[in-house]
């Protein structure tokens, strides 16, 4: 019930700066609305009148509410509105009766808050927006961006065959559930054959038959890209060899791969190219040019954990410990999850 009031005034279910704000000019009007009932025997007579009003809204309200509680803690302000007729109805009918005035001034503050509320995210973000709901108006803002982008990439492509594969790769946290499965590029292509398939998938099987594959961007404008399944292929086909030590077959891979790839805006395939090519030339003590594919991979995006930690065992390799130490902090700091060689780097840096 409580989750119910807070959508009604527009509050996201998290804590925010704007609930002191609410709760006091409501507080305010409440106040106000029993000063002049206590005052006012004319008031409360149309407020007597007026009952009946005031409790069907209420009943209206909680019975409306009281369903929502199937889907807590899951909560979704954008099932309150049939609820807030009922709500609208209480109020309007008590304060009208005591005050015409207090149904304007709630109103007022009523606008106030809905135009103070957070305005959709301009880019599909990494992660989902921190409001305490599974789908609020910034949500689905997010998703509709997602989406809305991933079909025109896919379109990009041309008419998908049926039966055909889609790969996903990389893309924002709580996101994928929007697809529906396969349903959304089924509805897109009008045939109930396609199938999207994880990129996990497609990495343990490089052969398997798809016709593109789209990757999310963080860092660009435009936020989906295309890399071409073959084009993949060749960069997973660098694993062994660098595996097996055999770094110069593993950087002829990876310039292949660089070379066909012909969206320019998958940055973050084109970083992760140039930050295994840095490790193969790293170790085959290339150092200028491992440093030079490391600064390219970060000049690419931010999210190359492993262009960092390259940098941070060159600048130890040539003296330059403050440098490295920065180089570490920041893979330690974003992936407190993996960083047993940051942080055994950095420890024998300071030691």
């Amino acid at each position: 019930m409580s989750n119910s009031l807070r959508a009604l005034l527009s509050l996201a279910l998290a804590r925010g700066r704007w609930d002191a704000v609410a709760v006091g000019a409501a507080a305010a009007i409440a106040a106000v609305g029993i000063s002049v009932w206590a005052r006012d025997g004319a008031a409360r007579g149309r407020l007597r009148r007026a009952l009946p009003w005031v409790g069907w809204g209420l009943a209206w309200f909680a019975l409306a509410s009281g369903t929502l509680a199937l889907v807590h803690p899951l909560w979704c302000p954008d099932r309150t509105p049939y609820g807030a007729i009922g709500a609208g109805v209480a109020v309007a009918a008590g304060l009208g009766a005591l005050r015409p005035a207090l149904v304007a001034v709630l109103f007022a503050l009523r606008l106030a808050l809905l135009a103070a509320a957070p305005a959709p995210p301009r880019s599909i973000t990494v992660a989902a927006p921190a409001s305490g709901a599974f789908v609020d108006f910034a949500h689905l803002a997010r998703l509709q961006r997602l989406m809305r982008a991933t079909r025109e990439r896919v379109a990009d492509a041309g008419p998908l065959p049926r039966g055909a594969r889609v790969v996903w790769r990389n893309f924002p946290l709580e996101s994928v559930y929007a697809f529906g499965g396969s349903r959304a590029l089924q509805v897109w292509g009008g045939d109930s054959t396609l199938r999207w398939v994880r990129f996990a998938e497609f990495e343990r099987n490089p052969a398997l038959d798809v016709a593109t594959i789209v990757e999310y961007e963080p860092d660009r404008s435009r936020q989906i890209a295309r890399v071409d399944p073959e084009v993949m292929r060749s960069f997973l086909a660098a694993d062994r060899p660098m595996r097996e030590g055999d770094l110069a077959l593993a950087l002829q891979r990876l310039d292949r791969a660089d070379s066909l790839q012909q969206d320019p805006e998958a940055a973050s395939f084109r970083a992760g190219i140039a930050e295994t090519r840095a490790v193969c030339l790293g170790g085959l003590g290339r150092l200028a040019g491992a440093e030079r594919e490391a600064r390219r991979a970060l000049s690419l995006t931010a999210n190359v954990r492993d262009a960092r930690y390259d940098l941070a065992l060159i600048a130890l390799d040539r003296g330059r410990t403050p440098k490295a130490l920065a180089q570490l902090d920041t893979p330690i700091s974003h992936h407190p999850e993996d960083d047993e060689g940051p942080r055994a780097a950095r420890a024998g840096a300071t030691a």
